[in-house]
């Protein structure tokens, strides 16, 4: 998937990461990570959340039926 002249279709990145299980995830990931934020060299980082809600209607892939402030019940 790296050093092509064009990238890959998106299809072609889904069947990759869908090999990986959550075990597999963290195996891979976790270290990747601690390695990546090693090297940034920081020594302070701010992380912020976001609370806001998002609105979806019907049954859109990844959404999550939740509390919604503006819509109880």
């Amino acid at each position: 998937m790296v050093g092509n002249k064009r990238p890959p279709s998106q299809s072609t990145y889904i069947r990759f990461f869908k090999k990986f299980s959550w075990k597999r995830n963290t195996e891979v990931f976790v270290p990747l990570q601690r390695w990546f934020i090693d090297n940034l060299k920081i020594k302070n980082i701010t992380v912020n959340f976001d609370s806001s809600v998002i609105t979806r209607y019907g049954d859109q892939e990844g959404s999550k039926v939740g509390y919604n402030p503006n819509k109880p019940g």
